[in-house]
């Protein structure tokens, strides 16, 4: 092989044998040698220019070339925080049954991929569904997620049915956005679609809905930092306390 320059990155099983360069060759050396047992030694002054990606990545490599004439040479990138998308932080919490409709949440996850955007979603369940989907991130079951409610964008409900929907109180109680279904109890808890969360129609998750579907997690996504104050109306639970507390 003959090329201009030749250019290598470190390696314990390669020298570069029959190969000609016309100008100047290179060693890169990325890693921290001295830290692993198998690094091998080079007895040969194969390489005009010897580069580290750092200073200690230099200081490890001394003693494993003929020679100590190591630069270090830091490889700079710049990064435009304008093109850095916001990152999505989900959490559910919910036993695994059909009425509970998991197949919603990988549905979902599935349309935050597809568009792009970059998300976590803790779903704190008793079943391990097998397979992570991107960002969806099965998690075993606690006893109490309310520090994951508290510091996610939303809280996601998306069953066919509840009577009273704790965790959607204890989000509303943290000031976390809910992403729910249009369940009666929801609804009941006041929460308003675009106002303190969003509502997603059951009809969405439906097939050939996607594009309906793709809408609303975009509305979803731009309203990440919206922001409410959420207040308990204690006349509706002047009832429990009046039973309950002395």
């Amino acid at each position: 092989y003959v090329c201009d320059n030749l250019i290598c990155t470190y390696s314990n099983f390669y020298v570069p044998n029959d190969i000609i360069y016309l100008n100047n060759s290179y060693m890169f050396i990325h890693g921290n040698m001295s830290d692993y047992p198998n690094s091998a030694r080079y007895y040969d002054d194969l390489y005009d220019r010897y580069i580290a990606v750092s200073k200690v990545a230099r200081d490890k490599a001394n003693g494993y070339f003929p020679t100590n004439n190591i630069e270090y040479i830091y490889n700079p990138f710049e990064i435009d925080i304008k093109e850095v998308k916001p990152h999505l932080l989900l959490v559910s919490a919910q036993r695994t049954s059909k009425i509970k409709r998991t197949d919603r949440i990988v549905k979902l996850a599935g349309i935050f991929d597809e568009l792009g955007i970059p998300y976590t979603w803790n779903l704190f369940t008793d079943v391990d569904e097998g397979k992570n989907v991107s960002g969806l991130v099965y998690r075993h079951r606690i006893t109490n997620v309310i520090d994951y409610v508290a510091a996610a964008d939303y809280f996601v409900l998306l069953s066919d049915s509840e009577a009273c929907p704790y965790s959607v109180m204890e989000a509303l109680g943290t000031n976390t956005k809910v992403i729910a279904t249009p369940l009666e109890a929801v609804l009941e808890l006041d929460v308003v679609d675009g106002k303190n969360g969003f509502i997603i129609p059951f009809e969405y998750f439906d097939e050939g809905m996607e594009n309906k579907l793709k809408e609303k997690v975009l509305e979803i996504y731009e309203n990440k930092k919206l922001e409410f104050n959420y207040v308990f109306d204690k006349d509706k639970w002047k009832e429990y306390y009046n039973i309950f507390v002395k």
